[in-house]
């Protein structure tokens, strides 16, 4: 890791709520200002929860972004699939519980993000929209909690 980058940085935002697929960008804070520095958005056809945390960590190092540079996650927490959004909720309360920052939940307003493109034009109305909080480099760990769509997808098995 830079070790340039040993201050609270960075904003992290996960999207794991469309159903086989994996979303991640990256802005450099600037003041109160976003500047996006990298987004990747993946299929993980069956396959989301184990890619997950080998995917963020790739997407981390790749750009030169340790957890402790981050100074918050927006995550994506739902609608959506119960397991998909309970992925990516979960992820981002640990990992800011380990670097007690806050996480911040982010209402999908769409059904469908189909590729890259999309994934952008996503990004870019999250941007539109947030606004970063006066005291974001100092806030302390805040959880998000999943907007579920509907009771989890357990059955019991019939005899």
């Amino acid at each position: 890791m830079n070790s340039s980058l040993s201050k609270k940085t960075h904003l992290l935002l996960i999207n794991t709520a469309i159903n086989h697929y994996l979303g991640f960008a990256l802005w450099e804070l600037k003041g109160r200002k976003l500047l996006l520095r990298a987004c990747t958005w993946q299929k993980a056809l069956y396959s989301q929860s184990e890619k997950f945390l080998q995917t963020l960590d790739a997407f981390l190092i790749k750009n030169l972004v340790a957890p402790s540079n981050l100074a918050g996650i927006m995550v994506v927490n739902g609608p959506g699939s119960f397991s998909a959004v309970r992925l990516g909720v979960v992820a981002a309360n640990t990992i800011a519980l380990l670097h007690d920052i806050p996480v911040y939940p982010y209402k999908l307003k769409v059904t469908e993000i189909a590729d890259l493109k999309a994934w952008r034009h996503f990004i870019a109305e999250v941007e539109e929209q947030w606004i970063v909080p006066a005291n974001l480099k100092r806030a302390k760990f805040l959880p998000a909690m999943p907007l579920y769509t509907g009771a989890a997808p357990v059955t019991i098995k019939k005899s």
